[in-house]
């Protein structure tokens, strides 16, 4: 019986030792899986505002790539406008060229008068005079004329180049109108992908306090075993010092039968039967004392045995608990472990296309700054054209003024002619052509003034349109540039959502690794709880066998104390 306490005191060390040992494991994993829940939690606020952030960001690309758009558009129309000016100064130039054979005719015409004035002789001294000043004038129309098309030219030249520029930044605009569909198709890649890791946060979420709830369980059924494992270890103390205590009792019983069986033995050849059967009496009596103690203590190593086998049952139910707590940490790790790891791949992922779309928004910040420094440029150009087109203006004043003063020389000469007679017939024809050409002359001259209006119209409707074209790509970019902002911030609560991420996927290896410890103890109590009941069933047997032999020996008391007083009666 001995052997089995001692079996049973070990078992209940080893029991307290390893439930000692899983308590503080469990408290471990406990904190790992509470950290994992805060890094879940707090990952699942910044994508539920990365959602909205980037919702929001998505929204002011699209905006923006409309914007984009509608300006290419619009510096398409500008570029027919501007085209449009191109065939205006072609009409100028037409006339011009009118304006030009005028002037040669003219000259021609002052020639002409110059002859009939030297014709007349004394009477042509008026018309050499006018003949003069019409060719000087003539001459004046023909400069013009060739300063207005070198003009016209430039205007020309410049248009195309202005053209060209407009053309470029409009190509450029759809360009980066289709890197802003890219952008917006990626941000809306990233959002699904989003939902995704939102959902897994809320797996290891609900994993986590599945698992914290088990782990209180584990920690419960530790708390058990070892308050089981100390009840243990107290009574198997209380029952070897009984079982010293019954050692004792059946060293004295045995040695008191044998001086009974002495005692018995001379009382069957005894004189003195009285006194004989007095000592046997009294041998009989310690015996029975003995038996007693023999009796009491068997009682108290059973009440021990029946704690032992209670707190064997109780570490037993409590081995049942934890064991199930610990399956439902494990698979809580699981669950969380393999939610962690599509949480890390989508979250690198996340983090590579936030960079990239960063990049992106910046370029398209840098192209649409070129579209508008190429809109300033066209401006500035738009503003030379409308110079030119000032100068031009000028320029036709003082054809219209020479036209004013030619027909005015040629009446002069119509005068003349009259006061000459017979000898002014033939300037008078001349003075009479000469007028006509300097009506049509005049005539050109409102043509190209109307032209030229019509160009300067033109050219300031082109510039408002630039203006306004470049002020909304002016907007856009610090749109764009608080668009990149928030990218930023993007980038850095994914950072902070992958961190915590890799977080849950390391600690859940520690995690993994608290579960084995903990199963190998609850394995280590489980064998340690079979051992002992195995102990305590034979310790039961043991005291039930030594309880049966102290009725018998009891039983043989009375039979001797029963014939020790019919022997003293019959003395």
């Amino acid at each position: 019986m001995r052997k089995a306490a001692e079996q049973i005191a070990s078992g209940a060390e080893e029991a307290a030792g390893a439930a000692q040992q899983s308590m503080k494991a469990v408290t471990h994993g406990g904190g790992l899986i509470r950290k994992a829940k805060e890094n879940a939690d707090v990952s699942l606020v910044k994508v539920d505002m990365l959602q909205s952030l980037l919702g929001s960001v998505a929204g002011q690309i699209t905006n923006s790539i409309l914007a984009i758009g509608r300006a290419a558009e619009r510096q398409l129309i500008s570029v027919e406008m501007v085209e449009e000016l191109e065939r205006q100064a072609a009409a100028i130039s037409e006339v011009v060229k009118a304006v030009a054979r005028i002037a040669d005719q003219t000259n021609l015409l002052a020639l002409n008068a110059a002859i009939e004035a030297a014709r007349a002789g004394q009477h042509g001294k008026g018309f050499a005079v006018v003949a003069d000043e019409v060719r000087t004038l003539a001459e004046t129309s023909e400069k013009s004329a060739r300063d207005i098309q070198d003009l016209v030219s430039q205007i020309q030249k410049d248009v195309k180049a202005i053209a060209e520029g407009i053309n470029a930044s409009a190509s450029t605009a759809k360009q980066e109108v289709e890197k802003g569909r890219q952008i917006a198709a990626q941000l809306d890649q990233i959002r699904a992908d989003m939902t995704e890791i939102g959902a897994g946060c809320r797996d290891i979420v609900n994993a986590s306090e599945e698992s914290e709830a088990a782990a209180k369980e584990a920690q419960k059924g530790s708390e058990v075993i070892a308050a089981a494992a100390e009840e243990q270890s107290a009574a198997c103390q209380e029952s070897l010092k009984t079982v010293d205590q019954q050692g004792t009792a059946l060293q004295q019983s045995e040695q008191a039968a044998q001086e009974l069986s002495e005692l018995a033995d001379e009382l069957k050849n005894s004189t003195d039967i009285a006194k004989s059967s007095e000592e046997v009496a009294s041998a009989a009596e310690e015996l029975s004392s003995a038996v007693e103690e023999i009796n009491r203590a068997a009682a108290q190593i059973q009440t021990a045995l029946d704690q032992i086998q209670r707190g064997a049952q109780q570490q037993g139910s409590a081995t049942h608990q934890s064991s199930a707590a610990i399956a439902q940490i494990e698979k809580g790790a699981q669950v969380s472990a393999t939610r962690a790891r599509v949480l890390v791949e989508k979250g690198t992922q996340i983090s590579e296309l936030l960079s990239r779309n960063t990049i992106a928004v910046n370029e398209l910040i840098d192209g649409v700054l070129a579209s508008v420094e190429s809109g300033r440029q066209s401006r500035e150009q738009m503003g030379a054209l409308e110079q030119v087109s000032r100068r031009i203006d000028k320029i036709v004043d003082a054809i219209t003024t020479v036209s004013i003063q030619t027909n005015m020389l040629a009446v002069n000469g119509s005068v003349e002619a009259a006061r000459a007679g017979e000898f002014g017939k033939g300037f008078a024809v001349v003075s009479t052509d000469i007028r006509n050409l300097a009506r049509d002359s005049a005539e050109n001259a409102d043509r190209i003034k109307d032209t030229v209006k019509a160009i300067q119209d033109q050219i300031g409707t082109v510039r408002r349109d630039l203006e306004e074209i470049a002020a909304a790509a002016a907007l856009e970019v610090e749109k764009n540039k608080a668009t990149t902002a928030d990218l930023e911030t993007c980038s850095r609560d994914m950072a902070v959502v992958l961190e915590g991420s890799r977080e849950i996927l390391d600690g859940n290896d520690e995690i993994v690794r608290v579960v084995k410890e903990v199963q190998t103890g609850v394995e280590q109590i489980a064998a340690a709880a079979q051992q002992s009941s195995r102990a305590s069933t034979e310790a039961a047997a043991a005291a039930k066998q030594q309880a049966k032999g102290a009725e018998e020996l009891a039983a043989a008391i009375e039979e001797i104390a029963s014939l020790a007083d019919e022997l003293q009666a019959g003395a």
